[in-house]
């Protein structure tokens, strides 16, 4: 489309229709007056000023231009035509009408302000000030331009009507129409803003208003199309779009605002055309306003835009209509976000829909597809659900595909997603949360199916269940959650199946996972697999028990692949667990049928202090299982849990018992944990260790008293073995059974033979002497009869209790020394200083309580520096001392055979002080003293049980003295006799700790004072260069403080006998006048198989 200049009509040719119809004339004509203006294949000028006229039809056109002829004006015009059925300026057969400015206006019925037909072309330019043409009309009927496939171009041009029917613009046929700022607007009913009729109309910056009833703002049908640009578009009254497309119409907006007010006022509304709407805002006020709405076969691509409804944000509102939105805010005030109620499709990419009203659904499907990734919804009213899908209307099945959508509902009754009557919504990435009473997390009901995905659901609201399923729907939850804060997790009324895999979480935030109806007689299934993990009991629907409704339900409960269930129950029928799985009870429970392959089932929680009681009322079959019992392990009266199997037992599991809070005791007939009524033929074992306290607890079936009752005892006792085992079956292979001679034959009066008694003289006189008296117990009688001496079996010692004896034991004797230790010498030489180190290593064993066996290892590295030295014939010296250690025992029971090590690793700082009578002949008196501070880190850990760590410190100081006299001497030879005495005393402290299996454990003694008494022998052969004492030494070694620990109540002794008696051996070696070594070897030996060898190495500088 081209558009003549101005500047080419520069030749004035004035001409009225009367001289242009009377002669021909060249040159300019003046107009003599104001007049219709025809130009027929001519180009005319005309002067600004006002053209009128008022007939009708085509003889009342003001300006005409045909047949290739143009009229320009230089200026403004007024045209001005008051006849019915006419136009004021019309051009046709490429006819061009230019106007710059000015007013055009008509004022009868079915009048034209600017009519364009075929070939024709009209110019509404804006004059240098930017003011363009205004259009009015006023008569009934009337249009301000219409353009039948000819050519209209605007700027800044204004068109009005008032007049009912009457239109802004319409295009039809082929006509292409150009706007460019300016506005049109209609007062009229039924008449609309702009209408393109299989026409192109483009509108850029330009403002459409309608003020009546039925009048839209932008109207494109019979394959027309309206473009805009930056395009503001508002209707007021009631049925009036703010644009309507139909027939295979288009519509492209871009920046671009529709307001619409009016009752039953569409956004948009299509109707088998096609809208493309971008960075654009849609808003219709009233409740009965939809922001788009779309009948059949209709398409709408929707980009960056917000549309706000009273009604529907978008109303897909028939068959084969294909809606796309792309970060789109979609606000209902009233009613749905979507509506979709016909066989259509959705597709949503990101974006967010929010309603506020009642009933008010996010998206409401009924037989679409619903597409949806990254989607943001809101739903603030009383059932107002997120996403529905319903199939209650006929037609497709409703479907929606949901990728990453974040829908909430906080009204009562408000449920995230509903699948029912055959709709199906999967949902991938999302999450749901509901807040209000009885909003449910998602309903499944019908033949369709709503699936989780890796989807995370939670509701808050009182009586909200995360998940109901009812009409024999079905749930499918893979990864994610489903949660329910304040209720339960489940609600099954009827279901064909309800599963949850791969890490999905489950969890009833009363209490409680899953009701069922009672009336639910089919047999239903839990299904979890993979990594699940449900929290929360299963019943029976509360308000069915208290209307009395009769129970027909049947539950099972089946988990695989580690899944975990954490719950109790009295209304599943049948539990199955394998592959790693494990059920943990939180109550009572009771079911018909039990089955563990390769899983694990745990009577209550650890650390629990309520223990549980399991009845199953058929058969328990164990494959590789694990039966884990917590209890406060004590006498037979022990609180644990317990299992009872009123059927048959068979298979195998191990049992693993959890002490809580036991204080361990002696036990008779045993503490049960399984009752079989049936047949008990499964192998159970114990797995791990039982222990409390300081007992030791095992694994045994039936009772002492009730030995074939087939049920399952711990006791504090190994069950015995007879050192023959004919003595438990007389008749097994290899025993021979001697029967016993028959004395009687012999002599009917022997022992044993029966003899008739007298008669009791009682039975005649029972007031008689020695009547009424009750004779005396036997047993009480016979103190020695083996037959009723039937002590209690002794306590088993648990192997822990020796490694925390031998620990302590260690700690305080890792770092005491002696005066030789130190200088290995009897004597020393005139020096003013002197550094020491020695190396040290003993092993040990040893028998404590009788039953277990210690195995110790320690290590000691020791180093110290004289820093003072006073005197002259006698001397004396003092230093500091450092030492570090380690110390390791392995400890046996010969009874159990469990075993348990202990490690002790410290450090210690010290000082030291000697004095020397006569040093450099190494005879007379000597005393010596030190004292230390030293830190300890403890370990304990038993064969089946976790590791205990202990702090502990001690304080400690010795005081030593001898008195060494020359028993022969010769030339450079003496042998010395040494009377010594020391006393140590020791203040260990270690931490109070619990040990993982609750026992707790504290020092019952351990330091204390101890005391050496002995006597050295020792040589002394000096050369020129070199001096050796070989020396011998016997002790007598005392502990007075004792070495015992507390486990619970239970105090334990031993790992140090009070007396011990020790050999020792070696020598010292003078290296040049300087250095020195020594070496030593030692024996000890004690009560209770006390044995220890050590060695010693050192080394002495001098300066």
């Amino acid at each position: 489309m081209t558009t003549r200049p101005l500047s080419r009509l520069n030749r004035l040719r004035p001409l009225s229709l009367a001289i242009a119809a009377t002669c021909a004339c060249s040159g300019p004509v003046l107009a003599q007056s104001l007049g219709p203006v025809v130009a027929d294949g001519h180009p005319l000028d005309v002067i600004s000023g006002s053209y009128a006229s008022a007939d009708d039809g085509a003889a009342g056109y003001v300006f005409h231009a045909l047949n290739g002829g143009s009229i320009g004006s230089g200026g403004p015009v007024s045209l001005t035509a008051s006849g019915a059925n006419t136009a004021a300026a019309r051009a046709e057969s490429a006819g061009t009408l230019i106007f710059a400015a000015g007013d055009i206006t008509t004022s009868g019925a079915s009048a034209v302000g600017l009519s364009v037909a075929t070939g024709g072309r009209i110019e509404l330019q804006a004059d240098a000030g930017g003011q363009g043409t205004r259009v009015a009309t006023s008569g009934r009927g009337s249009t301000a331009a219409q353009v039948d496939s000819g050519t209209l171009v605007m700027g800044n041009a204004t068109l009005e009507t008032t007049g009912s029917g009457s239109h802004g613009l319409v295009a039809t046929g082929t006509a292409q129409v150009e706007m460019v700022g300016g506005r049109i607007q209609t007062s009229g009913d039924r008449s609309h803003a702009v209408m393109a009729d299989n026409a192109v109309v483009t509108l850029r910056d330009a403002r459409i208003q309608t003020g009546a009833s039925y009048s839209d703002g932008l109207y494109a049908l019979n394959g027309g199309r309206i473009e805009g640009d930056n395009v503001q578009v508002s209707t007021a009254a009631d049925g009036s779009a703010g644009a309507r497309v139909a027939g295979g119409a288009t519509l492209s907006l871009i920046n671009s605002d529709l307001h619409v007010a009016g009752e039953y006022a569409m956004g948009v509304e299509l109707s088998g055309g096609t809208l493309r709407i971008e960075n654009s805002a849609l808003r219709s006020d009233h409740e009965r306003g939809d922001g788009v709405y779309l009948r059949a076969n209709s398409r709408a691509d929707i980009i960056g835009t917000t549309i706000t409804a009273g009604g529907y944000g978008i109303n897909i509102n028939g068959d084969g209509s294909d809606v796309r939105l792309s970060d789109v805010e979609i606000t209902a005030n009233r009613r749905n976000g979507i509506w979709m109620p016909r066989a259509s499709a959705l597709t949503m990419l990101r974006g967010s829909i929010t309603t506020s009203g009642d009933g008010g659904v996010g998206i409401d499907n009924r037989q679409g597809v619903a597409t949806l990734d990254g989607l943001t919804m809101h739903t603030g009213g009383a059932s107002a659900h997120g996403l529905y899908a319903s199939y209650d209307t006929g037609g497709r099945q409703p479907l929606f595909e949901a990728d990453g959508v974040d829908v909430t509902t906080t009204g009562a009754g408000s449920i995230g997603a509903v699948a029912r009557l055959g709709g199906t919504v999967h949902l991938r990435d999302s999450t749901l949360l509901t807040t209000g009473a009885k909003g449910y997390g998602v309903l499944s009901g019908g033949p369709g199916e709503l699936t989780l995905r890796d989807t995370h659901v939670r509701t808050q609201g009182l009586e909200a269940y995360a998940g109901v399923v009812n009409a024999n729907g079905r749930l499918d939850i893979d990864g994610g959650s489903l949660i329910s804060e304040r209720h339960a997790a489940l609600w099954v009324r009827t279901a064909r199946e309800v599963a949850a895999r791969n890490g999905a979480q489950l969890i009833g935030g009363n209490g409680t996972l899953m009701d069922v109806d009672a009336a639910f007689s089919n047999p239903f299934e839990l299904h979890l697999d993979q990594d699940v993990y449900a929290q929360g009991d299963i019943a029976i629907t509360p308000e069915d028990i208290a209307a009395g409704v009769p129970v027909l339900a049947d539950i099972r409960v089946r988990l695989n692949g580690r899944s975990h269930w954490v719950g109790a129950t009295t209304a599943v029928n049948q539990v199955a667990l394998s592959d790693n799985s494990r059920w943990t009870l939180t109550g009572d429970a009771s079911v018909g049928q039990l089955n563990l392959q390769d899983s694990t089932l745990a009577l209550s929680a650890a650390g629990s202090t309520s223990f549980n009681r399991l009845t199953v009322s058929g058969d328990v079959e164990a494959n590789n299982a694990l039966l884990i019992f917590n209890g406060a392990l004590g006498d037979d009266t022990s609180l644990i849990d317990f299992l009872h199997v009123r059927g048959d037992t068979r298979g195998s599991a191990g049992i693993q018992v959890n002490n809580v809070h036991g204080l361990g005791a002696q036990t008779s007939n045993g503490i049960q944990l399984i009752q079989v009524d049936g047949r008990s033929d499964a192998a159970y074992t114990l797995n791990g260790r039982a222990v409390a306290g300081s007992y030791d607890y095992f694994l045994h079936k039936g009772g002492v008293t009730t030995p074939g009752d087939g049920g399952w005892y711990l006791r504090s006792a190994l069950t015995p073995t007879p050192s023959d085992p004919c003595d438990l079956d007389p008749t097994g292979p290899g025993c021979v059974i001697v029967p016993p001679p028959e004395p009687c034959e012999a002599d009917p009066t022997g022992p044993g033979c029966v003899i008739v008694p007298p008669p009791e003289p009682c039975e005649a006189d029972p007031t008689g002497p020695g009547c009424g008296i009750v004779p005396p117990d036997p047993c009480e009688a016979a103190e020695g009869d083996t037959a009723c001496d039937r002590p209690p079996p002794p306590q088993i010692v648990r192997p822990e209790a020796g490694a925390y004896l031998a620990n302590q034991a260690a700690a305080v004797s890792l770092f005491q020394h002696r005066l030789q230790d130190r200088n290995g010498a009897d004597g020393m030489d005139e020096v003013r200083g002197a550094g020491w180190l020695r190396v040290s290593s003993s092993q040990t064993r040893q028998d404590v309580a009788g039953q277990l066996a210690l195995t110790g290892r320690a290590t000691v590295l020791m180093g110290g520096l004289d820093v003072l030295h006073w005197g002259g014939a006698s001397q004396g010296s003092a230093g500091v001392l450092l030492a570090a250690g380690q110390a390791s025992t392995d400890v046996r029971s010969r009874l159990s055979g469990y075993a348990a090590t202990g490690t002790v690793k410290g450090g210690a700082l010290g000082i030291y002080a000697t004095w020397l009578q006569r040093p450099a002949e190494g005879t007379g008196a000597y005393a010596d003293g030190w004292v230390q501070h030293g830190r300890y880190r403890n370990t304990v850990q038993g064969i089946g049980l976790a590791k205990e760590r202990q702090d502990a410190q001690t304080q400690a100081a010795s005081v030593e003295t001898g008195y060494a006299w020359a028993m022969r001497m010769r030339s450079g030879t003496q042998l010395m006799v040494q009377p010594q005495l020391q006393l140590t005393y020791t203040d260990y402290r270690a931490d109070r700790i619990t040990e993982h299996n609750d026992t707790q454990v504290a020092v019952g003694a351990a330091g204390g004072l101890s005391s050496r008494l002995g006597v050295r022998l020792s040589g002394d052969v000096r050369t020129e260069e070199r001096r050796v004492q070989p020396f011998v030494a016997a002790h007598w070694l005392h502990e007075g403080g004792g070495n015992r620990i507390w486990m619970d109540d239970a105090l334990i002794e031993g790992a140090v006998p009070k007396n011990r008696y020790e050999v020792r051996g070696g020598a010292m070696l003078q290296l040049g006048t300087r250095w020195s070594a020594w070496g030593d070897l030692g024996l000890q030996r004690g009560d209770a198989g006390y044995r220890s060898v050590s060695a010693q190495l050192g080394l002495n500088a001098r300066w």
